[in-house]
């Protein structure tokens, strides 16, 4: 279960960086819900 929540938060990443880039966006979040009341958020800052 961890190493399948682990690749979702990396797919997750991944998009929101081409997407930050698209958009011309500085920041973003990603945030999954794992059940039973747990969860994870990142915050990441695009650098040039």
């Amino acid at each position: 279960m961890r190493t399948t929540i682990a690749f979702l938060n990396v797919k997750l990443s991944v998009q929101l960086f081409n997407e930050m880039r698209r958009r011309k966006q500085k920041y973003g979040v990603v945030t999954i819900c794992v059940g039973t009341g747990q969860g994870t958020a990142s915050v990441f800052e695009l650098l040039n």
